[in-house]
């Protein structure tokens, strides 16, 4: 079951830059659209979010287009939310409003790879050939019964990052993360917790500083976090991640103290507590890499 009825779909579209140094991106994703709350039963404010893939017709190349440094291969990841207002026209019709955030990288799997992000306004009237209502904002619909204590959640997620020269090759590394999950309700838990960092391509950074290359005692690559996070539930098994972590362990720091991290988690059937996501980390607007993650999660929930 699912909190609020969101509605679960697929969209695609296009989108062109108007610049011959970007091209245009084709997309598509996976999204949640939920209600949060309704003025009138014809009417409703709404939150939608999508994670996909996009490709891009132009992409950095160091002799046909040396200038784009936003995006580094053809395919990419997409992501999108808006907060927009709904009205219900007619049973046929529909107008919508509303604030879009739409962004393009490959996490650093290929740089350059400063990113696209586009913030923009919307508004539309739609078609719809079913009769259809908007949804408004109706009661929990997520399971009664969720446990009221902490639990304990373990993961380990696998990276890759390409820092240097574009094409050079890829560095692998180790996220391993614990922390205490306590659920305020039905619809979702705080979370705090640490995160060790094992990024090979720090490594490489510092082989590399010319800074560094005649002080004996170089700076440890690896990195320590404490993070603090929300994780809401969209259904029983499927939830939505967010974190905020700062380093505590850093001693090589070219890049900013703060990260933030959002994925999607998924929870095994059955009560193994087992559970994979898919998160996105970055540093402010820059993305750092993509965390393909597996984990248990001890304790009830």
């Amino acid at each position: 079951c699912l909190y609020r009825y969101p509605e679960v779909g697929v969209a695609a579209g296009m989108m062109d830059f108007h610049d011959g140094r970007l091209g245009r991106a084709w997309y598509a994703y996976t999204y949640f659209d939920k209600a949060l709350g309704s003025l009138r039963k014809t009417s409703a404010f709404h939150f939608k979010i999508g994670f996909g893939g996009a490709y891009l017709t132009r992409h950095f190349d160091a002799v046909r287009n040396p200038e784009n440094i936003a995006i580094g291969s053809p395919f990419n990841y997409a992501f999108r939310t808006e907060v927009y207002w709904a009205d219900q026209l007619s049973p046929f019709w529909q107008m919508k409003a509303g604030l879009a955030v739409t962004h393009f990288s490959n996490a650093a799997y290929r740089i350059p790879n400063a990113g696209i992000n586009i913030v923009g306004l919307q508004a539309s009237i739609g078609y719809v050939p079913q009769s259809q209502r908007v949804r408004i904002h109706h009661r929990d619909t997520t399971t009664a019964q969720w446990h009221r204590g902490w639990t304990l959640h373990t993961s380990a997620a696998l990276t890759i990052k390409e820092v240097g020269q574009p094409g050079g090759p890829k560095h692998p590394g180790l996220v391993l993360s614990a922390y205490g999950s306590r659920r305020y309700g039905a619809k979702g838990a705080w979370q705090v917790g640490m995160d060790a960092t094992f990024d090979t391509s720090v490594q490489y950074l510092i082989e590399n500083d010319w800074a560094l290359q005649n002080v004996p005692d170089k700076p440890d690559w690896r990195r320590a976090a404490a993070t603090v996070g929300h994780e809401l539930f969209l259904s029983d098994r499927l939830s939505l991640l967010t974190q905020l972590g700062i380093y505590v362990y850093s001693p090589y720091r070219p890049w900013h103290p703060v990260y933030q991290r959002y994925g999607l988690k998924y929870y095994a059937r059955g009560k193994t507590g087992l559970f994979g996501a898919l998160s996105l980390k970055t540093h402010l607007a820059t993305a750092d890499f993509v965390e393909w993650t597996v984990g248990k999660r001890f304790g009830k929930n």
